[in-house]
């Protein structure tokens, strides 16, 4: 009876991980459902990609500036 206990327990073991898999997925979900769509989250991220996408403009006309001053100063 021990050893076939401990032989269902072994087989016991892949399959409880297996199912944890998907366990740990319905929970990220759960957080993914209650945050999506939040207006907070989603302003913020526009005015950051917002700010983004301005800076990396500065940073493109900064860079034209510094080959031209380098280019004038050969």
């Amino acid at each position: 009876m021990i050893g076939e206990q401990l032989d269902i327990q072994g087989k016991l073991k892949p399959v409880e991980r297996l199912l944890g898999t998907p366990k740990k997925h319905l929970e990220q979900a759960d957080i993914y459902f209650k945050c999506k769509g939040k207006k907070p989250l989603t302003t913020e991220r526009k005015t950051l990609n917002q700010r983004y996408l301005a800076l990396k403009e500065e940073v493109k006309e900064a860079e034209k500036i510094r080959k031209s001053v380098y280019s004038i100063l050969r």
